[in-house]
C-alpha cells in the first residue's frame, strides 16, 4: 500500500467528491459483509455472498488511480455508526465500484482498522491513503457532532416525515373490534377553520386529508408506497396506543348529563349535531360522539325552530293515501333512532303514483344521500356494505323479492352479524354489525314473504291526477321549503318518545310483532300531529290489507282457511247440542296429520287450480308452508301446534282473533 501522496493530492482528491458522479449513484450492499466483532450489529440480515477475508471487487493492476473517493457515514448515536459506504469511480468513467457498508463501534480501534484495511483492499494502491484519510475525517466530524448533542443519522423518509407531521392534527382511537379510526383535523383548503372529523385509517378519505396536509406544507405529494406506510403506522398507533372508542353514522345515543340522548350528525362544514332529549333538542357546535361520514353522505336540513313545527304540509305533497300518513310519519321519526328493531316501509302503488319520488324525499328528509335511493342488491355482501355505511337504506322498483333477499332485510330491520373470511387468511374473519331502518318500493304486491310481511308498514301511495301535476323542479322547491318544519315535527316526536322511555310509562295494549316501533310511535303520534291511537289504527287496517295480499300468494293456506272454518262451524254445531242436554262443550278444534290434512285440502279445491300455484305436494312441504303463516292464522283466530310422538299430527284450535278491527 502505497502512503506517499503529498497533501496536494490529498485534497485534489477529497475537492472531487462532492462532483462526482458517483455521488449520484452510489449505493449501498448491506448482504456482503458480517459483523466485524460482537459489538457490531449487520442492518441486512442476510448471508454474506462473498467470503470477508476476499475483495468485494478486483482492480486491474494496470488501472489508473482513482479520481474521486466518496465515503458516506451517520451516527445516530454515540455507540454505533449506522452507516459506512465507500465507492471508487474507477478511471474509465464507468460504474463505480461498490465497497462495503458496516455498523460497528467508532471506538473499536480494531474494527475500525479492518473496515478501512477492507476497503482500501480493493482499491488502486495509490489511492489508499486517501480513502483512509476520508474515512478518518467523516468519523471524526460525525463523532464530534454526536458529543455536540446534534442527531446524526440517516435522513426520514417521506413516510416518517408524514407520520411526524399527521401527529399535530390527528388522535387516534380504535373500536371495541380493533378498528383503526382517527380524529383528524381537516386540512384548511378542506374545511377553512380547522374542524376536525372521525374517519377511518385505511379509507379514502383519511389518505385524501393526509395528502391535504402535507401538500399544503412542502407542495409535495405523498406516493403511494409512502401512503401505505402512513397508513400502516397510524393504523398501528390507533390500535395500540389510541383509546377505545364507538363510532356511528348519523345518529347516536349517549350519555349527556346523565340523561339517555340521541344525538343526530348534521354533517355539515360546521360538525354541529342535533341532541334530543325529554325535554326537547337544540343544535350544539360540537358533536359528543365521533360519527363517521362515509362517502356521498349529504348535510341534513337546518330544523326550524320547535314552535314552528309541521308535518302536514310535506306529507301534502307526498300524495298518500289518508290511512297512510300517520304510519308514514311514525316511520320517518322512528328511523331517526340509531337502535332498533325498526320497522320497514312498504311503499307500493300504481304506476304514476311517484313512489320512487317519495322514497327520495323520505331518505332526504332524515339521512340525505347523493345516492337516495338504489336498485336492490344483487347479494348479501351488497347489503351489508350499504348497512355499513348509511343509516336508512332505500331501494327502488323492487319487483319480487327473492327468498335470501327478504330474509336477508329482516335481520337487517331487527339486527344482526355478518362474518366473510378475511382477505390472505385462512381461518379469520371480519365482522360487521348492522341495523337499519329500510324503505322498498314497487308495484303490486311485491312482498310474499310473511316473515318480512311482519316487519314492514304497509303504506300506499296515490296516484297523481293530471290536474295536480307539476314539474319537478317546482316541486323540488316546495318539498325544501316544507322540510324544515317537518323535520321539527320528528325532533319533537322523538323528544316526546324519549320522555315516555325515561317515565318508565308502560306500552299501550296490543302491540304488534313491530313492538319497539309501535312503542315509539304510539309516545310520538300526539306531537307529530296526529290523534292518539291512529298510528297503531291505521296499522292494523293496513296489516290486514297486507295479509289479505299474501294469502293470495299462498292458495292452498286459503283453501286449508276454508276448511278448518268448515270444521269449526261442524263442532260449534255440536256443542250447541252438547250445551242443550247440559253437557260442556268441546274445544272447537281440528287435529289431523299433515298427509291426511293435505288429502283432504285437496279433495276440497279442484285440480286445476292446484296446477303450477306452488301447491305442496307432499306432507313435509304443507308442514314448511304452515310454518311460514302460522303467525298470519294465529291473527285470523286459528292457533297451530304440532304434536310430537308417533302420530305427529298437527292441532288447530280456534281462538280470538288477533287483529283488531279497525
Amino acid at each position: 500500500m502505497s502512503t506517499d501522496l503529498d497533501n496536494t493530492a490529498q485534497a485534489e482528491a477529497a475537492t472531487q467528491v462532492a462532483n462526482t458522479p458517483a455521488q449520484a449513484e452510489s449505493t449501498a450492499n448491506p448482504a456482503t459483509t458480517p459483523p466485524l466483532n460482537g459489538s457490531a450489529q449487520v442492518r441486512n440480515k442476510t448471508k454474506p455472498t462473498t467470503n470477508p477475508a476476499e475483495p468485494t471487487a478486483n482492480v486491474p493492476e494496470n488501472a489508473a488511480p482513482a479520481r474521486a473517493v466518496q465515503i458516506h457515514c451517520s451516527l445516530p448515536d454515540r455507540t454505533s455508526v449506522r452507516t459506512v459506504a465507500a465507492s471508487l469511480p474507477p478511471a474509465d468513467g464507468g460504474a463505480p465500484k461498490e465497497f462495503h457498508v458496516q455498523d460497528f463501534d467508532p471506538d473499536d480501534a480494531e474494527a475500525r482498522a479492518a473496515f478501512c484495511d477492507r476497503v482500501v483492499a480493493t482499491a488502486p494502491a495509490d489511492a489508499a491513503p486517501v480513502i483512509v484519510a476520508q474515512i478518518d475525517a467523516d468519523l471524526g466530524a460525525a463523532i464530534a457532532k454526536a458529543d455536540a448533542g446534534e442527531t446524526i443519522g440517516r435522513a426520514d423518509t417521506v413516510a416518517e416525515r408524514v407520520v411526524d407531521m399527521l401527529e399535530a392534527f390527528i388522535t387516534p382511537i380504535h373500536t371495541a373490534d380493533g378498528e383503526p379510526y382517527v380524529i383528524m383535523e381537516l386540512p384548511a383548503a378542506k374545511n377553512g377553520g380547522g374542524r376536525s372529523e372521525c374517519m377511518p385509517v385505511r379509507g379514502r378519505a383519511f389518505q385524501t386529508a393526509v395528502r391535504g396536509h402535507y401538500f399544503a406544507q412542502t407542495r409535495r405529494a405523498v406516493k403511494a408506497e409512502a401512503m401505505s406506510e402512513v397508513v400502516e403506522t397510524v393504523a398501528a398507533m390507533a390500535c395500540f396506543e389510541g383509546e377505545e372508542a364507538e363510532v356511528f353514522v348519523r345518529t347516536a345515543r349517549a350519555e349527556i348529563d346523565g340523561r339517555s340522548s340521541i344525538v343526530i350528525d348534521i354533517a355539515d362544514e360546521t360538525g354541529r349535531a342535533i341532541v334530543v332529549d325529554g325535554d326537547g333538542w337544540s343544535i350544539v357546535p360540537d358533536s359528543p360522539v365521533a360519527f363517521v361520514r362515509p362517502q356521498g353522505q349529504l348535510p341534513l336540513t337546518e330544523p326550524a325552530p320547535p314552535e314552528e313545527a309541521d308535518l302536514e304540509p310535506f306529507l301534502d305533497l307526498m300524495h298518500l293515501a289518508p290511512e297512510s300518513r300517520s304510519l308514514f310519519a311514525a316511520f320517518l321519526c322512528t328511523s331517526l333512532f340509531p337502535e332498533g328493531p325498526f320497522a320497514g316501509m312498504y311503499l307500493n302503488g300504481q304506476h304514476g303514483s311517484a313512489k320512487t319520488y317519495k322514497s327520495k324525499q323520505a331518505k332526504a328528509l332524515i339521512d340525505p344521500n347523493a345516492a337516495p335511493v338504489r336498485r336492490p342488491p344483487r347479494n348479501e355482501d351488497d347489503l351489508v356494505i350499504a348497512a355499513k355505511n348509511s343509516h336508512l337504506l332505500a331501494y327502488d322498483n323492487c319487483g319480487t323479492l327473492k327468498p335470501w333477499l327478504s330474509d336477508a332485510l329482516c335481520r337487517i330491520l331487527t339486527g344482526a352479524a355478518s362474518g366473510v373470511r378475511k382477505l390472505y387468511t385462512d381461518s379469520e374473519e371480519v365482522l360487521t354489525s348492522f341495523q337499519n331502518p329500510v324503505i322498498l318500493n314497487g308495484i303490486g304486491d311485491f312482498v310474499r314473504a310473511p316473515d318480512l310481511g311482519s316487519r314492514v308498514l304497509p303504506v300506499t301511495a296515490e296516484s297523481i291526477k293530471s290536474e295536480d301535476l307539476i314539474p319537478e323542479a317546482e316541486l323540488d322547491a316546495k318539498v325544501a321549503a316544507a322540510r324544515p318544519a317537518a323535520l321539527t315535527a320528528l325532533l319533537n316526536g322523538m323528544s316526546a318518545a324519549l320522555k315516555t322511555e325515561e317515565e318508565g310509562a308502560p306500552p299501550p295494549a296490543g302491540l304488534p310483532r313491530l313492538a319497539d316501533f309501535a312503542a315509539r310511535a304510539t309516545a310520538a303520534e300526539t306531537a307529530l300531529g296526529f290523534e292518539s291511537g291512529a298510528v297503531l289504527r291505521n296499522y292494523w287496517t293496513a296489516v290486514g290489507a297486507i295479509e289479505d295480499d299474501l294469502l293470495d300468494g299462498y292458495p292452498d293456506v286459503r283453501a286449508l282457511i276454508e276448511f278448518l272454518q268448515t270444521q269449526f262451524g261442524v263442532v260449534e254445531l255440536e256443542n250447541e247440542k252438547f250445551v242443550a242436554d247440559g253437557q260442556p262443550p268441546k274445544p272447537v278444534e281440528y287435529v289431523a296429520q299433515p298427509a291426511k290434512l293435505l288429502a283432504k285440502v285437496n279433495a276440497a279445491v279442484d285440480h286445476r287450480d292446484r296446477t303450477g300455484t306452488g301447491w305442496p305436494t307432499n306432507a313435509a312441504a304443507l308442514t314448511r308452508r304452515l310454518q311460514e303463516v302460522a303467525p298470519i292464522l294465529e291473527r285470523l283466530g286459528i292457533e297451530m301446534t304440532r304434536e310430537r310422538g308417533k302420530y305427529r299430527r298437527t292441532r288447530f284450535t280456534k281462538i280470538e282473533a288477533a287483529v283488531p278491527q279497525a
